[in-house]
């Protein structure tokens, strides 16, 4: 027996990166856990963006 899927969004097989985002000049974003991981690069890549950044973390 073998199994197989399929999706019915096609774009969902292309690689992902930070190109396919909207403009985020001049937005107000709030990054959860921006002081390290997924947080951090989530919050470094929005910066780049040109977002007004706010980071909410814990030190402990």
């Amino acid at each position: 027996m073998g199994s197989k899927s399929t999706t019915l969004l096609p774009e969902a097989s292309r690689p992902w990166n930070a190109t396919h985002v909207p403009s985020q000049r001049n937005k107000i974003v709030i990054v959860t856990g921006g002081n390290s991981g997924i947080g951090f690069f989530t919050a470094l890549e929005l910066a780049r963006m040109e977002a007004h950044v706010v980071l909410a973390c814990r030190n402990r």
